[in-house]
C-alpha cells in the first residue's frame, strides 16, 4: 500500500496514543515518525490539539522532565 501525501494513507493519534509515543516510543513512536518523515499524511482536529496541549501543560505529566510540552 503507497504512503505519504496524496497516498490517501492519513494518521490520527487520539491524546494517549500521541502521548505514549512522545513519551516512550514504541509502535506510538513509530507511527509519529513515520508522519514527521513525510510517510503517512497528519491529520488532527483543533480539539485533538488542544487536549493534548492540555495534558501536556499539566505539571503531573511526565513530558514536563522531558522538555515535550
Amino acid at each position: 500500500m503507497p504512503t505519504g501525501p496524496g497516498s490517501g494513507v492519513r494518521l490520527v493519534l487520539d491524546t494517549n496514543t500521541a502521548l505514549s509515543g512522545l513519551l516512550w516510543g514504541g509502535m506510538p513512536g513509530r507511527l509519529i515518525d513515520a508522519a514527521i518523515a513525510g510517510h503517512i499524511e497528519r491529520a488532527a482536529s483543533v480539539p485533538l490539539l488542544a487536549e493534548l496541549h492540555g495534558v501536556l501543560s499539566r505539571e503531573s505529566t511526565p513530558a514536563n522532565s522531558r522538555g515535550v510540552a
